[in-house]
């Protein structure tokens, strides 16, 4: 199983979500499932360029990497 990275920006709330899966597709299913389940915990997206369009990004996360990002 791999590790993938979900998220979701729509008006001013964001979904992040975490979770394991076989494929890419699979963890967009996996994601969807836990949406219309209400299984998933909505955050303040801080507002957002366009707030009447759905973004959706996801990447596959390396369990052995370890880095971090700074910003200035």
């Amino acid at each position: 199983m791999k590790l993938y990275r979900v998220q979701a920006k729509y008006k001013n709330i964001l979904l992040d979500e975490m979770l394991e899966a076989e494929n890419d597709k699979a963890a967009l299913d996996t994601f969807y499932k836990k949406v219309e389940s209400g299984d998933v915990t909505e955050k303040d997206a801080g507002g957002f360029l366009d707030p009447n369009r759905l973004f959706i990004t996801f990447e596959e996360v390396d369990r052995d990497a370890s880095h971090q990002v700074i910003c200035f």
